[in-house]
């Protein structure tokens, strides 16, 4: 976080010499999240079968875009993501055939689990991820999209794979996305993707495979404020079982979010306010996998 905040500091003022390539936003605001998911943790836990969260947190997201010229953008922050948060810093640019790249170092360095989610006394472990990422859009001037990713996985003091070693979580994801972009009617939009997710971990029980799908609705006002829908659909399949079942894990995860975005929020010129709400649930052949969580939040912020 001292990193991020003094990379702020640094374009900010660099800012100063070069106002017309700069431009971004920061917003900031609360959530609330809903939860009976056992993989996620909340605190300590006393009780492995009876675990639900309710928890309000700070939201915190904002990037800052440096163009030096009509083709090419330096960006980086925590933009406002369809999933969780993440630090971006990466380089954007459209070629002549119409083609927007964007290639990025993602990280994430800040999340949390179980030492071991299996026993009935849990602690919580710090974990990290990142990885590179690369998104192609309107290739060759066509509405087909595509994004690839490779991610690391870093869980400490990964009590679970002290037990077993076919539960060790440290690894690797593969990730490809691809899909087709197309408006609806004016000032509408729907993307349509499909992604397959190849996981491989230390152990073999948290090994996966993994296919989706899902459909994102952009939309604009008049006023230029902004709705964004998604809908997405996920079967997992692990590689072997798990040793406290003896069972391989399967499941299949769907969602639903929805953001709006009020710009220009009550005649005050580059400010904005926005308001999320999502569900998410887990149904998997395994009854201590099943979850099923609800957020929703509300922040402000402004334009530069």
């Amino acid at each position: 976080m001292k990193l991020i905040a003094t990379l702020l500091c640094l374009l900010f003022a660099f800012s100063a010499f070069a106002e017309d390539k700069i431009s971004g936003y920061i917003s900031g605001g609360v959530i609330v999240i809903n939860s009976d998911d056992k993989l996620i943790p909340d605190g300590e836990a006393k009780d492995v079968h009876f675990d639900t969260l309710s928890k309000i947190g700070a939201m915190i997201t904002g990037e800052v875009n440096y163009k030096p010229d009509g083709h090419t953008r330096f960006h980086f922050g925590v933009p406002m993501q369809e999933l969780s948060p993440k630090f971006e810093l990466g380089v954007a640019r459209e070629f002549d055939n119409k083609t927007k790249a964007d290639f990025s170092i993602v990280l994430n360095p800040m999340e949390k689990t179980w030492q071991n989610p299996y026993i009935d006394r849990r602690h919580e472990t710090d974990a990290e991820s990142y990885g590179l990422e690369l998104k192609l859009r309107r290739i060759a001037g066509t509405g087909f999209f595509t994004e690839m990713s490779v991610t690391k996985h870093n869980v400490s003091n990964d009590k679970a794979e002290d037990v077993y070693s076919s539960l060790g979580r440290n690894g690797y994801d593969s990730e490809l996305k691809a899909g087709y972009a197309f408006p609806l009617k004016e000032r509408m939009f729907a993307d349509i993707f499909g992604k397959y997710v190849v996981g491989d971990r230390d152990g073999d029980a948290e090994s996966f495979k993994s296919y989706g799908t899902g459909i994102k609705i952009t939309a604009f006002t008049k006023d230029k404020n902004l709705l964004v829908f998604l809908l997405a659909l996920d079967r997992v399949e692990f590689n072997s079982d798990n040793p406290y079942f003896n069972d391989t894990r399967e499941e299949t995860s769907y969602g639903a979010m929805a953001l709006y975005r009020l710009n220009d929020a009550f005649g005050f010129k580059d400010k904005f306010i926005s308001f999320s709400g999502g569900y998410g649930a887990r149904e998997a052949n395994i009854e201590f996998f099943d979850a099923e969580s609800f957020f929703a939040g509300i922040g402000a912020g402004l334009n530069f």
